[in-house]
């Protein structure tokens, strides 16, 4: 069987063997004694083979399922189907999805995986491809192509193992089919493998237009290819059986690329499902724990370390006090503080309804004029200043709890606070007196994007999981499609930049914790949920500089959590 745990590229040449014999490096089964063994018609690499109609004859393929579909029995998935993640994935039309790289980076490669799992006996995929060969510039094996059944649930930055470590891929498939050609050789090779085992088959004829085709029928996995424009399915090798425990799961249908440490590839590819049902709903709850996640799933009360009591910390290297006055002054109260990412201007607010900036880090301050903004006094539900990509441009909405009959108006400033303008963030209808539009829901929190001039800013809200979005520092916003319950109280919101341009969003409701790759919220997915009792007050997340490590925290209303954990000199 094949394992591919070699480390290392392959040889740039040719395989010493017959064309009908698989290369050394990679063992494979010996191709069907019934093949023709004699050579192919000589042909360009891109031109069709006649070869299909001898084929088809020594390898019929399955009789048509007899299992009734809800569905079409054939359509295209189109773009908006999929999901996708890592690097040279593009969609040129709503039909054709285009896998490319011009780089010899182990991570230059993408995984693409439908949105939706199936879950009919009869499973039924096919992709129609073209591939460039690169054989003028580069030798060995070309970059493969792997089509494969995955388990609901499965997300695409899952799914990106290198060439080091494809085992771990194809073992965290149902099943799995791909094909390869040497760049000196007239062979074409088949792999295909459940976590049973894996068998490999190979044709004399190298095919660089293909259609391949996965099926998984009453729990068996079958694997075909057939040439474009053929008439018949060509069996790969015998059906193979899919693991108990994987018995009857719905099932997700994927493609992506195995560099096979190659710098150049480029594969277009066409989706078709023959079969499977109706698309099932994506699943809210946290999905099944691949082999390969990389995410820990959260258990309270396991997943922690021991409190440090404040006596065991090491205070020699502290001198002097902790602490030093930088508020404005005065009697009353203050509350939102706010301290800008790119400088150092602050903001904060007061019970007695004015809103004070500082440009030197605190130590003068500065009334807002009323006339440009206010801090409302129910400090309670008054939200910091929130900051936006653009060191000059702030937001801000101070608001009485009982938005429905007090009017509110959010606020924008590009001076770092001196004049304001009404903005609409939460898409109300009404207006105030003086025509600007009024916030149906009250702003919680805001999240700025740490990049300057990208523009991107989120809103959380207080007393529902809506989130709030803008592309343009604030100026116009729009909520976002969230696939969950958005009634239950946002408790806070990470913008995860460090791997930007992709970004990840971590955002928390009382009763669950969920994760999206930004601009792709509707493939939410939640990591952490709460038992519906203990619920989660606050969350954040961060990421230490020059560490790969993401760290998520939260607080919730467990109040035995820390029963016998504190010392006694703990207070």
């Amino acid at each position: 069987s094949e394992t591919e745990t070699t480390i290392g590229p392959p040889p740039t040449t040719p395989p010493t063997q017959s064309p009908t014999t698989p290369p050394p490096i990679q063992p494979s089964t010996a191709p069907p004694t019934s093949l023709p063994t004699s050579p192919p018609t000589s042909r360009a690499n891109d031109e069709p083979s006649s070869q299909p109609s001898l084929q088809a004859s020594l390898y019929p393929s399955l009789p048509p399922s007899s299992v009734s579909s809800s569905v079409p029995s054939t359509f295209d998935l189109i773009s908006d189907e999929f999901m996708f993640d890592g690097n040279g994935v593009s969609f040129p039309s709503l039909t054709e999805v285009v896998l490319q790289s011009d780089s010899s980076d182990s991570s230059q490669f993408g995984v693409v995986i439908t949105k939706h799992a199936f879950n009919e006996a009869d499973v039924d995929f096919q992709v129609e491809y073209s591939q460039t060969s690169y054989a003028d510039v580069q030798g060995g094996y070309e970059s493969q192509l792997l089509i494969f059944f995955a388990e609901e649930g499965t997300y695409p930055e899952t799914l990106l193992q290198t060439d080091n470590d494809i085992g771990v891929f194809q073992a965290s498939t149902v099943g799995y089919l791909k094909s390869k050609v040497f760049t000196t050789s007239d062979n074409t090779w088949f792999s295909c493998g459940t976590a049973e085992g894996s068998q490999s088959s190979s044709t004399p004829t190298k095919y660089l237009d293909l259609s391949l085709r996965i099926r998984r029928f009453n729990n068996v996995i079958h694997t075909y290819y057939k040439v474009l424009g053929g008439d018949e399915w060509i069996d790969n090798e015998e059906p193979m059986n899919i693991p108990q425990a994987l018995h009857g799961v719905p099932v997700q249908f994927g493609f992506r690329v195995k560099k096979e440490w190659q710098t150049y590839h480029h594969f277009s590819v066409r989706t078709t499902k023959l079969a499977g049902g109706p698309a099932l709903p994506i699943p809210t709850k946290v999905p099944t724990i691949s082999p390969t996640e990389t995410r820990t799933w959260i258990i309270p009360g396991t997943n922690y370390q021991e409190s440090v009591c404040p006596s065991t910390l090491d205070r020699s290297s502290v001198n002097g006090n902790l602490y030093e006055v930088r508020g404005v002054g005065g009697g009353g109260a203050m509350s939102g503080l706010s301290i800008s990412p790119w400088n150092n201007l602050w903001f904060v607010g007061t019970d007695m309804g004015t809103l004070f900036r500082s440009t030197d880090a605190g130590k003068l301050w500065y009334p807002v004029s009323h006339y440009e903004a206010k801090y409302h006094s129910r400090l309670i539900v008054s939200a910091p200043v929130g900051y936006t990509s653009d060191p000059s441009i702030v937001v801000h909405a101070t608001c009485h709890e009982d938005v429905a009959n007090r009017d509110c108006v959010a606020q924008r400033s590009v001076d770092s606070g001196i004049t304001w303008s009404p903005i609409n963030i939460t898409g109300g209808i009404r207006h105030d007196n003086e025509g600007s539009a009024v916030l149906e829901e009250i702003p919680m929190s805001w999240y700025g994007s740490l990049i300057q001039s990208s523009g991107i800013v989120y809103c959380t809200v207080f007393g529902s999981g809506n989130v709030y979005k803008s592309l343009d520092d604030g100026l116009t916003w729009s909520r976002l499609s969230l696939p969950f319950n958005t009634t239950n109280p946002a408790v806070g919101l990470y913008f995860d930049e460090s791997s930007a341009p992709t970004r990840y969003i971590y955002f928390a409701t009382s009763h669950g914790i969920y994760m999206w790759k930004e601009g792709f919220e509707d493939n939410a997915r939640e990591i952490y949920a709460s038992d519906g009792t203990i619920l989660l007050q606050s969350f954040t997340g961060a990421r230490m500089k020059g560490s790969s490590a993401l760290m998520l925290g939260f607080v919730d209303s467990d109040a035995t959590a820390c029963e016998g954990d504190i010392n006694a000199d703990c207070g």
